[in-house]
């Protein structure tokens, strides 16, 4: 369309900027520095659309965005010729975005080793204390309290050999379906919050299909 002669005359009072347009259509330079904003936004594009669904993903933020970030950091590293090693303005500047976005600064310089969740201390305050609000009774919270204790620790039922294998292999979700069935307490709160959607967007598509049966030509419709 461009190298076309009528496009120089497509608009009289617009030469100037179809020429700008031509000259950067037709510059690969141009293009090369497109292919290269693609790549190390594709991650980014690729974890909010994982997240823009009505299935229960929430679990898997955290993993999947230090993935994309290091998805993010080779495709910059790989464009200025740097080793691991060495330092990138650019990708330092990304990458503070990033974090500010989606991370706490605490999490972030937490120590790497994974312990086990009843050796880390803030996830343990934060179990007790939604343990506390889901389970007034104190009766409750004893019984979910042993039931977590064998969870956390592989005990009886939960130090199957099956089970312990298929912790890391199976979604959580079907994991708790398959092997929870032994602390019922703890298996209906885990099934809960690992049922959970990252996103509303599912709701929002419906209030969109909603406005055009419910429109201003339509404004007398009454809910029924």
């Amino acid at each position: 369309m461009v190298i076309s002669e009528k496009w120089a005359s497509y608009r009289e009072d617009d030469v100037g900027k179809a020429a700008v347009v031509k000259e950067k259509l037709l510059n690969d330079i141009w293009w090369d520095k497109i292919e290269y904003v693609l790549s190390f936004t594709l991650p980014i594009d690729e974890m909010l659309r994982f997240c823009d669904t009505d299935k229960p993903c929430l679990y898997l933020v955290y993993e999947m965005w230090d993935s994309m970030i290091e998805r993010v950091k080779a495709s910059i590293y790989r464009r200025e010729g740097k080793s691991k090693n060495e330092e990138s303005t650019f990708f330092s500047v990304v990458h503070q975005i990033l974090v500010e976005r989606y991370y706490s600064g605490m999490w972030l310089h937490e120590n790497p080793i994974c312990v086990p969740p009843h050796k880390d201390v803030e996830i343990s305050e934060m179990r007790i204390k939604c343990f506390k609000r889901y389970f007034p009774d104190s009766e409750e919270k004893r019984v979910v309290n042993t039931e977590y204790a064998k969870f956390s620790g592989c005990l009886e039922s939960f130090g199957d050999f099956d089970s312990i294998c298929d912790r890391g292999v199976m979604e959580l979700v079907v994991w708790w379906l398959a092997y929870g069935s032994f602390t019922p307490m703890l298996q209906s709160l885990a099934v809960k919050l690992l049922g959970q959607p990252c996103s509303s967007s599912c709701c929002e598509r419906n209030m969109s299909t909603y406005s055009f049966i419910h429109s201003i030509r339509r404004n007398k419709m009454t809910p029924q």
